[in-house]
């Protein structure tokens, strides 16, 4: 984190500015997520939010300052290195606090996964953060997933709420989850290679099944309920060994 300080009229006021994805808090993400949009900088209007300058401050800048200022969030633009999901928690407007996921879905069930992930792929971002962040069990003892397990009709019934959230936090769960996600495909290149847009879930999971899975596709159920880190593992090692069996035919 570094620290800076205006000075305006003989008063000082400092600043802490952010220098990695580890240092932003969720409420920073939110505001880059709202305002970055198709820019590839971060202009003063976002700089103001992001650093929560004051008033006195940015009326005071001039052209050469509002560089300076700009300049210190360059790195946010290189979003390939958003490792560090910041979307931990979702307020919902009738004031429910959602718990998120993981940033390596650890927490994720395969079933809760592919509903998500089709309906990244159709743009349904409402129903993608209805089905991944879930309300804080009851009772929940510390020792276990704190949110409750997911169920369709459980999601069906906040999905209304999801749809009435603010415009840059809808923002923020999505391209947290996109880039979460971008991190999967880079760690399971064997899978995800050859999709239609490997950023924003473009590939189609139930395909992806059949193709690795051949005759072996209805036994799917069982990977259900386990986490998506282990199913994409298993299936990783599937393809390994297929193309290793058709080396060895070739040879022999």
């Amino acid at each position: 984190m570094k620290k800076v300080e205006f000075e305006v009229a003989g008063k000082r006021y400092p600043y802490d500015v952010p220098e990695n994805w580890g240092e932003l808090t969720q409420q920073q993400f939110i505001d880059f997520a709202g305002g970055i949009g198709e820019k590839d900088r971060v202009d003063p209007l976002l700089a103001i939010k992001l650093l929560g300058i004051d008033d006195v401050v940015a009326v005071s800048l001039n052209i050469a300052d509002w560089l300076l200022v700009c300049s210190w969030f360059d790195w946010m633009c290189d979003l390939g290195g958003y490792t560090v999901g910041k979307m931990d928690t979702v307020t919902l407007p009738d004031g429910t606090v959602c718990l998120g996921f993981s940033d390596d879905f650890s927490d994720v069930t395969w079933q809760e996964w592919m509903i998500a992930d089709s309906n990244a792929n159709a743009g349904r971002w409402d129903i993608v953060a209805a089905v991944l962040y879930r309300p804080q069990k009851d009772n929940w003892d510390h020792t276990s997933e704190p949110r409750r397990e997911f169920s369709q009709w459980d999601s069906d019934v906040r999905l209304s709420q999801f749809q009435q959230l603010d415009a840059a936090v809808l923002a923020a769960v999505t391209l947290n989850y996109k880039l979460m996600r971008q991190q999967l495909t880079r760690r399971y290149r064997r899978l995800f290679s050859g999709g239609r847009d490997d950023k924003s879930g473009g590939d189609d999971l139930q395909t992806l099944i059949r193709n690795v899975m051949g005759d072996n596709f209805y036994e799917e159920d069982k990977y259900l309920k386990l986490s998506v880190p282990s199913v994409l593992f298993q299936l990783d090692r599937m393809v390994r060994e297929e193309r290793e069996r058709r080396r060895n035919a070739r040879t022999n």
